[in-house]
C-alpha cells in the first residue's frame, strides 16, 4: 500500500480529536492531525415503507442525526448494495431520498450515511417492491351519506397490514380489512352527498391512483307497506317510499332481517318477505344499501297463512248473499280478513269480508259472482293478497223458480204429495220447508222441473212453500198453500230435443186431455190403463223451458201450468277417438262435437247395443265405455235427454277381434 498507514478507529465520543502517529514510542511522534467523530445516524420510520414495481419516487425517512450536506441514502437487495443517493436534508430527523425504480417486486434495504458514503449504517431497515396493486371493482356503489356501510373492493396484489386504510377523495379516509389478496373490506364514512372516487393504502401514507367511483346519496324515507301483514315467502309487498330516485335497488331489513327491494316503479319497490323467527311485528328499515338502513315508523305483521278445512254449505245461487261456516285454523280477527271466491278457468278472485268467531271458525257471504259451477273458496288474512291452498269448493248454482203446485189446496190432517214445477231444481241438497203453518214437508227431487213434497198437515191455515238447492237459502212459491186434496202430477223426461218426438209420460187421474207445449203448440193424449199419459212432443222452433198447459177435452180449463218441459238444441258428433274397439272388452271412448249438456248424456254404440251413460267433459267433449259387440261396423247414436231420445246420424264405430298366436316356428334357438 506504499506509504499509506491504515488503521481502525477506536470507539470514542461525537467531536474533534487529535490523533498522532508514531513508529515507535521512543522515537516520539512522527505525525499529528485531527479527526471528526460523526454521529451514527438511525432510521425509526419510513413513509412510504413500499413502492410497486416500475415506481421511482422519494421516500421521507424519518430518524435521528442526519446532518445536513453529508447524509446519503443506500439501497440493499440481497446483502448487495445496488444504488446510492443524496438526500434532501430537511431537519436533523427528516430528509427525503430517492428510491430508484425496480423491474421485480421484493424485499430491499435501506441504510444511512453521515460522511457523504464512505460509510454507511448496518441497521437493514426494511423496504418493500410490491407487485401493482389494481382495483377492478367496489360494491355497492351507491352509498348513504349517514355513512356505516360496509364497501368490499375488488382487486389483486392486496396485501395484510395492520396500516391499511381506504380514502374517500382527497380527504375523507376510514379503516381497512384485509380478507384475500383480491378482496378487502371497508366502513363507509359520513359523506356529504355527490360523486367520490375510493382508493387504497397499505401503509397509511401512500394510495392507490386507480380506484373506483363511489356516490353518496340522502337517504330517503318509507311511506307505507302493502299490505302490511302477511307470511313469510307469501305474496312479495310494495314499499312505497320517497326520496330514492333513480335507484333500481334499495336493501330493505324486516326487523333484523334483511331482503332486497327492487324498482318497479317512481317510488314504489317489490320485497320479498324474509323468514323472522320470534318476532310477530317488526319495523321496516330501508336504505340505498346493506348497513346504512334508516329505521321507520312503518310496521309489518307477520302472519300464518290460513288453512281451510269444511265448508257449510258447499253450495249457494249465483246471485250471492249465503252464508257460510268456515272451519279451519289460523284465522286472525283483522280488518284483512276474507273469503276468496276464485273459478279454475282463471276468471278472476273476488273477495268478501270474513266476519271473525274464533281461529278456527268464522263467516263470509257468497258474492255475486256470475258464474255457475264450482269455484275455490280459501281464507285471506290479509286482504286477499295471501291465501291459504286447502282447495275446497263451493258450487254456484241459479236459484230455483217455482212456477205452480198441485193441489193447491190440501185437507188438514193427511199426508198429502204436492208436485212443484219450476226450474233449476238440482238433486243435491234439495230441500223444502214451509211458513204460516205447522207442516213438516219432505222433498224428492223428479226432474230439474219438477220436485214433490210430503206435507204432514194438522191445522187448518195457509202457508207458502219454500225450496232451496243448498238447505240454507230459500225460495218462495208464488202462492200459499190451502189445505186440500190434490192429484199427484209429474213428467217424464223432463227435456228433449228441439225437433220433437221425445215420448213423454205424464202421471195423474186426468182422463183424455189436450197438451200445450208452449203457446199454440197442442197435442191431444189418452190416459193409459195404469193412469199415465204417453205423448210424443212436438217440434220448437227454438229451445228453452216451455210451460206445459193442461186441459181436460171439452171447453173448461180444469187444471192449468202443471208442468214444465225443456226443449234443447240437439247435440252432434263429429267424430271419436278411438273410432274402433275390440270386440271383447270395455273401451274407453271420447265423442267430440257441440252442444252436449252437464248432464243426461247417454251414447249408444249400434241399434241393438245397450246405452251407456256418458261423462261430460266440456260441451264438446264427452267419454264414454264402448261395450263388447260382435264385430262389424255400428253407428253411434247420442241422447242428451237421459237415454230418451237417440240421434241418427252419428259416425260408424268399428268393431274387431283381437288378434291370437296359435304357433311359433321355430319353438326354439340359441342362446347367443
Amino acid at each position: 500500500m506504499g506509504d499509506a498507514v491504515v488503521f481502525a478507529t477506536p470507539p470514542c465520543e461525537q467531536g474533534v480529536v487529535n490523533v498522532t502517529i508514531s513508529a515507535e514510542p521512543a522515537l516520539g511522534e512522527l505525525l499529528s492531525f485531527t479527526f471528526v467523530y460523526l454521529p451514527l445516524p438511525s432510521i425509526s420510520h419510513l413513509v412510504p415503507s413500499s413502492l410497486p414495481v416500475g415506481a421511482q419516487r422519494p421516500v421521507l425517512i424519518i430518524g435521528s442525526e442526519f446532518l445536513p450536506g453529508k447524509s446519503m441514502c443506500a439501497f440493499f437487495k440481497d446483502s448487495e448494495m445496488i444504488s446510492t443517493s443524496a438526500s434532501a436534508w430537511e431537519t436533523s430527523t427528516l430528509i427525503r431520498c430517492l428510491v430508484p425504480a425496480q423491474t421485480e417486486a421484493g424485499a430491499m434495504t435501506i441504510e444511512m450515511s453521515n460522511d457523504e458514503g464512505r460509510e454507511f449504517t448496518r441497521q437493514g431497515f426494511a423496504f418493500a417492491v410490491t407487485s401493482p396493486v389494481s382495483i377492478f371493482s367496489v360494491r355497492p356503489t351507491l352509498l348513504g351519506t349517514t355513512g356505516g356501510a360496509s364497501i368490499t373492493l375488488f382487486g389483486e396484489n392486496f396485501r395484510r397490514s395492520s396500516a391499511m386504510k381506504c380514502r374517500y377523495g382527497l380527504k375523507m379516509y376510514s379503516p381497512a380489512v384485509w380478507s384475500t389478496s383480491s378482496k378487502i373490506t371497508c366502513i363507509a364514512p359520513t359523506h356529504s352527498p355527490g360523486n367520490s372516487t375510493v382508493e387504497l393504502s397499505f401503509d397509511g401514507d401512500t394510495f392507490t391512483t386507480g380506484g373506483q367511483k363511489v356516490t353518496f346519496r340522502a337517504e330517503g324515507e318509507v311511506l307505507r307497506v302493502v299490505p302490511s301483514a302477511g307470511p313469510a315467502g307469501g305474496v312479495n309487498p310494495l314499499v312505497y317510499v320517497s326520496g330514492f330516485d333513480s335507484i333500481d335497488t334499495l336493501s330493505c331489513v324486516f326487523g333484523t332481517k334483511r331482503s332486497s327491494c327492487v324498482s318497479v316503479s317512481d317510488g314504489v319497490y317489490e320485497v320479498f318477505v324474509p323468514r323472522n323467527v320470534g318476532e310477530h311485528r317488526v319495523k321496516l328499515s330501508i336504505g340505498v344499501s346493506e348497513g346504512q338502513e334508516v329505521l321507520s315508523d312503518v310496521e309489518f305483521e307477520y302472519q300464518l297463512l290460513p288453512t281451510v278445512e269444511r265448508l257449510i254449505p258447499t253450495s249457494g245461487p249465483v246471485d250471492g248473499g249465503t252464508m257460510i261456516s268456515v272451519l279451519g285454523f289460523d284465522f286472525i280477527a283483522d280488518s284483512g280478513l276474507s273469503c276468496t271466491f276464485s273459478h279454475k278457468l282463471g276468471k278472476g278472485v273476488v273477495l268478501s269480508p270474513g266476519i271473525w268467531v274464533s281461529s278456527s271458525y268464522l263467516l263470509c257471504v257468497t258474492p255475486n259472482i256470475d258464474i255457475i259451477g264450482s269455484v275455490t273458496v280459501e281464507v285471506s288474512n290479509n286482504a286477499g293478497h295471501d291465501a291459504s291452498d286447502s282447495g275446497n269448493l263451493f258450487q254456484f248454482y241459479r236459484d230455483p223458480v217455482l212456477h205452480t203446485i198441485v193441489p193447491e189446496r190440501l185437507s188438514a190432517g193427511a199426508d198429502v204429495e204436492v208436485t212443484i214445477t219450476g226450474i233449476h231444481f238440482e238433486r243435491k241438497n234439495l230441500a223444502c220447508r214451509g211458513a204460516g203453518a205447522s207442516v213438516i214437508p219432505t222433498c224428492e227431487w223428479v226432474s230439474s222441473t219438477t220436485i214433490t213434497a210430503l206435507l204432514q198437515t194438522h191445522t187448518v191455515g195457509n202457508f207458502t212453500l219454500e225450496v232451496s238447492n243448498n238447505g240454507v237459502d230459500f225460495v218462495a212459491s208464488p202462492n200459499a198453500i190451502q189445505i186440500a186434496t190434490a192429484r199427484r202430477l209429474s213428467i217424464l223426461p223432463s227435456r228433449g230435443p228441439q225437433t220433437g218426438g221425445t215420448l213423454v209420460t205424464l202421471v195423474g187421474s186426468l182422463g183424455v186431455v189436450d197438451i200445450s207445449f208452449g203457446p199454440g203448440n197442442e197435442v191431444r193424449a189418452t190416459t193409459q190403463e195404469d193412469d199415465t199419459v204417453l205423448v210424443h212432443t212436438p217440434p220448437s222452433e227454438t229451445a228453452g223451458v216451455v210451460e206445459i198447459v193442461i186441459k181436460q177435452s171439452g171447453s173448461v180449463v180444469r187444471s192449468v201450468s202443471i208442468v214444465l218441459f225443456e226443449y234443447q238444441e240437439p247435440a252432434t258428433v263429429s267424430f271419436t277417438r278411438p273410432s274402433t274397439a275390440s270386440s271383447s272388452t270395455n273401451t274407453v271412448v271420447f265423442l267430440v262435437g257441440e252442444r252436449f249438456p252437464e248432464h243426461g248424456v247417454v251414447v249408444r254404440f249400434g241399434h241393438d247395443a245397450t246405452p251407456t251413460e256418458a261423462r261430460t267433459i266440456s260441451s264438446s267433449l264427452v267419454s264414454a265405455l264402448a261395450p263388447p259387440q260382435a264385430i262389424g261396423s255400428v253407428k253411434i247414436a247420442i241422447s242428451i235427454n237421459g237415454g230418451f231420445d237417440f240421434s241418427s246420424d252419428g259416425p260408424k264405430f268399428e268393431y274387431f277381434d283381437l288378434p291370437t298366436v296359435s304357433r311359433v316356428t321355430p319353438s326354439q334357438g340359441y342362446t347367443h
